[in-house]
C-alpha cells in the first residue's frame, strides 16, 4: 500500500478541508523541508475527473562549483515535497483547493514561480498574477524539453526528488510513446509532471531563484534589531530607578 502522504483525497465541498492541513507539518516548526531563506516554486499538473492533480514544491539549493579553475557553477534542485491530490468519490478535483495551497504557502515562503500545465487552469493563473505571483504555463506533453533537463540532472546527482512511492513508481515506468514522454495505462505521470516540471521552472528563472528570500531577510533584520535594543529587565528596571531619583534628562 502506498503511504499516507503519497497523495490525499480533499473534499470540494469543505472549506475547511485544505491541502496544507495535510502537508503544513513539513514546512513548519524550526526545521522545515524547505529553508526559510529560500523562494520556492509550486508547480501544478492539473486533474479533474480522471487522474490526481499532481503537486510539487521545490526550491535551489545552491550553485555548485564543478569547475574551479573556469569558475563553473551548476545549480542543484531539491524537490523535498510531491504528492497527488485527489477527490472524494463523485467530486471534481476543485482548483479552489490549489489555489488556496498557494495562499497559505505564501505566508510562509516568498514564492518565485508558480506554474501548470493545463490551460483548464487558466482562471487561476489569472487570479495568481492579479494578486501578485508570478504564475505562467508550462506544457509537458508539447515536448520532452522538461523531462530531458530532468534526466541530465538527475543522471550528474543534482536533483533530488521527494521519497513519495507513486512518484517513483511512475518515474520508473515513463517510456517514450510517439516520440514523447508517456505513461503506460496501468500507470499515470500526474506527479512526475509536477516534479519535473518544478525543474523547469526553477532553470528557466534560475537568477531570481539564486536570491535569498526578501521575507526572510525581513525576519532576521528585525530579530537583530530586536535583540541588538533589547534590555535585560533588571538593567532596565535600574536604569528607571536612576531616572526616578535624578530626573530624566
Amino acid at each position: 500500500p502506498w503511504d499516507l502522504h503519497d497523495s490525499y483525497a480533499v473534499d470540494f465541498f469543505d472549506e475547511d478541508d485544505r491541502i496544507m492541513n495535510y502537508v503544513g507539518h513539513l514546512f513548519e516548526g524550526d526545521d522545515p523541508v524547505i529553508p526559510r531563506d529560500r523562494l520556492i516554486a509550486i508547480r501544478f499538473d492539473v486533474a479533474y475527473a480522471s487522474d490526481l492533480a499532481g503537486v510539487g514544491v521545490g526550491y535551489l539549493k545552491e550553485m555548485k562549483c564543478i569547475n574551479a579553475d573556469l569558475g563553473l557553477y551548476e545549480p542543484v534542485i531539491d524537490i523535498p515535497v510531491a504528492f497527488g491530490v485527489s477527490r472524494k468519490p463523485g467530486q471534481e478535483t476543485p482548483i479552489t483547493k490549489l489555489k488556496n495551497f498557494v495562499y497559505d504557502l505564501s505566508a510562509l515562503y516568498d514564492i518565485g514561480v508558480i506554474t501548470t500545465d493545463s490551460f483548464q487552469s487558466k482562471n487561476m493563473q489569472q487570479d495568481l498574477v492579479r494578486d501578485g505571483f508570478r504564475s505562467y504555463y508550462i506544457s509537458m506533453d508539447r515536448n520532452n524539453q522538461a523531462y530531458d533537463l530532468a534526466k541530465a540532472m538527475i543522471y550528474e546527482g543534482r536533483l533530488h526528488f521527494a521519497a513519495n512511492k507513486l512518484l517513483m513508481r511512475d518515474m520508473i515506468n515513463l517510456r517514450i510513446i510517439g516520440g514523447k514522454v508517456d505513461h503506460l495505462p496501468i500507470y499515470s505521470k500526474d506527479i512526475p509532471d509536477a516534479a519535473c516540471g518544478i525543474c523547469k521552472s526553477i532553470l528557466d528563472n534560475l537568477e531570481t531563484f539564486k536570491n535569498v528570500s526578501q521575507r526572510y531577510q525581513l525576519e532576521a533584520t528585525t530579530k537583530l534589531y530586536q535583540e541588538l535594543y533589547h534590555k535585560d529587565p533588571v538593567v532596565e528596571n535600574l536604569e528607571n530607578r536612576i531616572k526616578n531619583i535624578f530626573g530624566s534628562k
